[in-house]
């Protein structure tokens, strides 16, 4: 049995993969601080966060230092072996201008697909952010662009985090939808409302679940309306509860404009779902595999409402999803190991600074 390690994780304390994460830790024997620009149950808050607009270059970034400085406060105090921030943007730019090591990173799509393009400020940060972190992981749609950044190979961890296939796994189905990303632009939940009342006219049994939160979140509810019960707004899902409905869901659909590795995808293919995903780089992936996956162009809701039609009502998809996607993620995609990754990967930092 490996030694357990004081962690210091600094990431968003609402996200359900920082919550997993922390309680895996947690459950292996180690001692995990939890640290968040945004307040949660069982986090340390440090913020909060400050603007990274042209109000940075007004102050000359002094926000930015009041809240590294509260952090770096926070750090000494827990006295951390190693430091895990998560992305680039904000948690894991703050991990690493706080200055402990070994500090480890994880970059998202959003950091390295969105964030170089929308301003010199934010460009700037995901870079520093990257170069100064001792181990960057990220996906492997990413790391072809990380390498461009110039971030020396012996830093980068090619990784996708996976999936926990005891608890993600085929229920008994039903003419259910689900959308969990959550309701923010890059994810695009405003075509998908277009889409569904066509999909309900068609399939008048169908039901929609649309789990998760963010700024969009009125504005779709507005917009389906008049779909009665046919469609759900639950919120944010506890894991066990977001589990057993996509176990239950004969599709789920992931509209995203912009994606690195979704893991709605590969919770829907262990879970035995139809997947219904937009066609961007991110899912061409798992358009070659043996697990039905309907794309249809970003954006476009007639198409994605013919294809949702199809994954409700086509029977040979269903079966496919079924037979092919459960075994598919249990041989590739695992939790339990990629996690043991990064265990062993805090274990070689903090040996080699020992």
């Amino acid at each position: 049995m490996t030694s357990s390690l004081r962690i210091a994780v600094v990431s968003s304390a609402r996200s359900i993969h920082t919550i997993r994460w922390v309680e895996w830790l947690k459950g292996h024997g180690h001692e995990v601080a939890l640290f968040s620009l945004v307040e949660g149950d069982g986090a340390t808050h440090f913020g909060p966060e400050p603007p990274l607009d042209r109000r940075y270059l007004f102050t000359l970034g002094s926000a930015v230092r009041r809240t590294t400085g509260r952090l770096r406060r926070m750090l000494d105090d827990f006295a951390p072996q190693v430091v895990h921030g998560f992305n680039l943007v904000n948690h894991g730019n703050y991990a690493v201008r706080a200055g402990h090591h070994p500090v480890v990173v994880t970059a998202l799509g959003s950091d390295v697909l969105l964030a170089p393009d929308e301003s010199w400020l934010l460009s700037r940060i995901v870079h520093k952010t990257a170069l100064r972190a001792d181990r960057v992981i990220a996906p492997p749609v990413l790391v072809e662009n990380l390498r461009k950044w110039k971030i020396d190979e012996k830093r980068l961890l090619s990784l996708i985090f996976g999936v926990d296939c005891d608890l993600f796994k085929p229920g008994r189905k039903e003419l259910l939808v689900l959308f969990s990303r959550g309701f923010r632009d890059v994810y695009d939940p405003l075509c998908l409302a277009r889409a569904i009342p066509e999909v309900i006219r068609e399939v008048p049994e169908a039901r929609f679940i649309l789990a998760g939160n963010g700024p969009l979140r009125e504005e779709v509810a507005e917009m389906l309306e008049d779909a009665g019960p046919n469609v759900s707004l639950p919120g944010l899902l506890p894991e066990n509860e977001l589990a057993n409905l996509m176990g239950r869901a004969r599709a789920v659909v992931t509209p995203a404009l912009s994606d690195s590795i979704p893991l709605t995808a590969l919770e829907a293919m262990a879970s035995g779902a139809v997947l219904v995903a937009s066609d961007i780089k991110a899912n061409h992936q798992w358009a070659s595999t043996s697990a039905p996956v309907l794309l249809f162009p970003p954006g476009d809701a007639d198409a994605l409402a013919k294809a949702l039609v199809r994954a409700l009502t086509e029977e040979g998809l269903s079966q496919q999803a079924l037979e092919q996607g459960p075994p598919l993620v249990d041989a590739n995609w695992r939790w339990d190991e990629a996690a043991a990754t990064v265990e062993a990967l805090y274990h070689e930092l903090c040996s080699s600074r020992a």
